[in-house]
């Protein structure tokens, strides 16, 4: 990822590019509550695996849970960290996803909300080849089965570009492709019931207006996907776990294989979108820098 990169110039004392937030901070997200992790594909079409993402503290294999209403001092609670599907396999021309990399969170009656991160096949886009995209996608269970309050839920989604290409608008120029490698957030307010997810990474599709579309730099960027109010009917957010998964489909080929991995993880306040997150390697060398100030520092989302 390139967070280190920011880091390095930061300790040269140079400036960052202007494709970065004003007035920025790099937030070091290490180690995080939940801290690093992965999990490996079955074979076999729609085979699933997953793991517990269990905060300090807790053990959701044991059947406990979290309440959102006061873990957080009765501020929002967002699962966050760093995210690769770069060890997955991309989809083949024409095809939809191999791999569905998930982070879930489930209330005590089964009903669930996740992020997504998959790769769909999409055609050509202003004068950029078809390719595989990353689609990333706040989820619900609402949309494949009836909710107790008859309510039926969006599924906000960002596509990000794996190839890139020269666009033909406005002279042309270039879009260029993630690394597949995000910070992503899922954000749930158990006052107001919204779940909101944030992405911090490069090569979307986002509806900018141009030339503003962040994936004109080689930058990443906060993308806010959308939100989602749940009826209270629908989650209990008084009794909440939260897995990994890996799920695959009936398009993945023998010789293909699927790993998804994370690092930082962490169950608690949000980073600012007016930051710059960053999961670097915990060396003395990085550890370092927050005595000389370089790493801001999370700034809590009180209730007001």
């Amino acid at each position: 990822m390139k967070r280190m990169a920011i880091v390095m110039m930061a300790m040269a004392g140079l400036v960052v590019a202007a494709a970065l937030p004003a007035l920025s901070d790099v937030v070091n997200c290490c180690p995080g509550n939940i801290g690093d992790g992965s999990v490996k594909a079955l074979s076999g079409p729609w085979a699933q695996k997953a793991v517990w993402l269990n905060p300090t503290g807790y053990n959701f294999g044991a059947g406990e849970s979290v309440n959102l209403n006061t873990y957080n001092s009765g501020d929002p609670v967002a699962l966050r960290g760093c995210v690769s599907i770069a060890d997955t396999a991309l989809c083949e021309t024409g095809e939809y996803t191999k791999y569905y990399c998930q982070l879930f969170m489930t209330d005590d009656s089964g009903h669930w909300i996740n992020t997504t991160l998959a790769t769909d096949w999409l055609g050509g886009w202003h004068g950029i080849p078809a390719q595989p995209w990353d689609r990333i996608r706040l989820e619900n269970y609402s949309a494949w089965g009836p909710t107790p309050s008859a309510n039926t839920y969006p599924q906000p989604q960002v596509h990000y570009c794996t190839e890139g290409g020269t666009h033909d608008m406005g002279g042309g120029g270039t879009i260029y492709p993630t690394d597949q490698k995000y910070f992503v957030q899922m954000v749930a307010d158990p006052d107001s019931h919204i779940v909101t997810l944030q992405v911090f990474g490069n090569g979307n599709a986002a509806p900018y207006d141009y030339p503003n579309w962040p994936n004109l730099t080689p930058d990443d960027s906060w993308t806010e996907i959308g939100s989602i109010t749940i009826d209270a009917a629908d989650f209990n957010f008084a009794s909440v776990q939260y897995y990994a998964n890996i799920m695959t489909s009936d398009k993945a080929d023998p010789g293909d294989s699927g790993t998804f991995r994370w690092r930082c993880m962490h169950l608690g306040d949000s980073v600012s979108l007016n930051d710059l997150p960053t999961c670097p390697i915990p060396e003395p060398s990085a550890l370092g820098l927050v005595g000389l100030g370089l790493v801001g520092l999370i700034r809590r989302r009180r209730r007001t």
